[in-house]
């Protein structure tokens, strides 16, 4: 922004400084938006590490970070509700549920930074719920 800006300034004539302070105000709105913004972060994140760098993901050390997780639990706390972070951290989400089927159907076992469902306030759920699939 900085070089467009003295671009403008330099060969803009009379508008030159108009031109230029314009542009700077757009840079920091934009600023201001990457800062505000998580998804447009991610999507920028994202955009980066496709074009600029190579593709680096080792599934095998996920898989061994989550079993580590899993097995150096903490005490007292229950192992659905870890599942569910180290889940969530595996994907980089804040949060998320986990439900299972039981006899009457599905009901959700563990929460974190996500509200309590009920299997009729989600579609998802509801559908599940509906399913005449046994229990497996």
């Amino acid at each position: 922004m900085a070089g467009s800006g003295y671009y403008v300034r330099y060969f803009g004539g009379s508008w030159g400084k108009t031109l230029q302070t314009v542009i700077l105000f757009g840079a920091f709105l934009l600023l201001a938006f990457v800062t505000v913004s998580a998804t447009f972060r991610a999507k920028l994140r994202v955009l980066v590490a496709k074009n600029f760098f190579t593709y680096r993901y080792d599934y095998r050390e996920e898989w061994l970070k989550f079993t580590r997780t899993l097995t150096t639990a903490g005490e007292g706390q229950p192992i659905e509700d870890i599942c569910v972070r180290s889940l969530a951290d595996l994907v980089e989400s804040t949060g998320g549920g986990l439900w299972l089927r039981r006899e009457h159907g599905y009901s959700q076992v563990a929460r974190v930074n996500h509200p309590r469902s009920t299997p009729s306030s989600r579609p998802t759920l509801r559908w599940l719920h509906s399913s005449d699939a046994p229990a497996g």
